[in-house]
């Protein structure tokens, strides 16, 4: 399911935003106003740049622990 929300996400011919909710009661949905269309944005925007920054600090531990592959 995830793999087809990613495709309708990216893919050009779909308009709508597909947005998310995480936890226990969360799932996905069509945004239907701009309030909800800047919220799934910036969360995209924030996964990303934690994300970015994990990688940053696994390529430090990587040269520091002398795991230079």
């Amino acid at each position: 399911m995830r793999k087809i929300i990613q495709n309708i996400r990216e893919d050009k011919q779909y308009e709508k935003l597909v947005g998310s909710e995480s936890g226990k009661s969360g799932g996905f949905y069509i945004c239907a106003t701009k309030e909800e269309v800047e919220e799934t944005i910036n969360n995209t925007k924030h996964r990303a740049n934690q994300m970015f920054r994990t990688t940053k600090i696994m390529e430090w531990k990587s040269k520091i622990g002398g795991m230079n592959l």
